[in-house]
């Protein structure tokens, strides 16, 4: 009995190790380690798939965010509209400058009428300084050669007149404007050394009374200084 009953126990551990082993080998086996492989890779490249349209979308919402904060505040200017804008305002300053140089030609040539008028009358007139004087911002607002130009027609308009009388009356006309302006200019300039002169003098002496100033003020605390280390 006890031989049957050892014997039976032993083929059971052996049954139940060759169970075991079996169910060993089928899980190392080689096919359904491929297969495992085979799975795992496909549920790695599903999940990054589907992951894949987040880092996307993240991506994108981080370059909208910088270029909101860091980006242009304006929209680019269009080349087109830069050029139309320069041809127009080109011609608007050529515009403006002919209306410019019409109503000077005009006020010129009713100071040069005036000065023929009063020369007339009166050769050595003494209203010629005074007239002229009053017509100084006519004088200024020439820009270039524009009152050389000026003159060049009022003595070109005399001689095709063929009257010689006038031609010399232009002429002297014309050189009084020229002796006026030339003085003018002399003036201006003497009046603008004096003036940087005083300036000069002006500044020297604010900066030697500060100078004078500093020196007392220094004086002022020494003095104390050396009454504390007496006291």
């Amino acid at each position: 009995m006890t031989t049957v009953t050892f014997t039976t126990i032993l083929l059971l551990v052996i049954v139940m190790l060759l169970r075991s082993t079996t169910m060993a080998f089928t899980f190392y086996h080689p096919t359904t380690s491929r297969r495992s492989i085979v799975v795992q890779q496909q549920r790695r490249h599903s999940a990054n798939t589907i992951q894949q349209p987040q880092k996307i979308a993240t991506t994108t919402t981080t370059t909208t965010q910088l270029s909101a904060r860091y980006g242009p505040k304006e929209e680019m200017p269009d080349p087109t509209k830069e050029d139309d804008d320069f041809f127009a305002n080109q011609d608007q300053w050529e515009a403006e400058n002919k209306i410019r140089l019409d109503t000077q030609r005009i006020e010129f040539q009713n100071l040069l009428n005036q000065i023929l008028t009063t020369t007339a009358k009166d050769p050595s007139s003494t209203i010629l300084p005074g007239l002229l004087s009053k017509n100084v911002d006519l004088f200024l607002n020439m820009r270039g050669f524009e009152g050389v130009q000026l003159m060049k027609e009022a003595m070109q308009d005399a001689e095709e007149s063929g009257d010689e009388e006038r031609v010399e009356r232009v002429s002297l006309a014309v050189d009084a404007i020229l002796n006026f302006m030339e003085e003018f200019v002399d003036q201006a300039k003497m009046m603008d050394s004096v003036n940087k002169e005083l300036l000069g003098k002006i500044i020297r002496a604010m900066t030697g009374a500060k100078a004078t100033k500093d020196d007392d003020d220094e004086e002022d605390e020494k003095e104390e200084e050396d009454d504390d280390d007496d006291g």
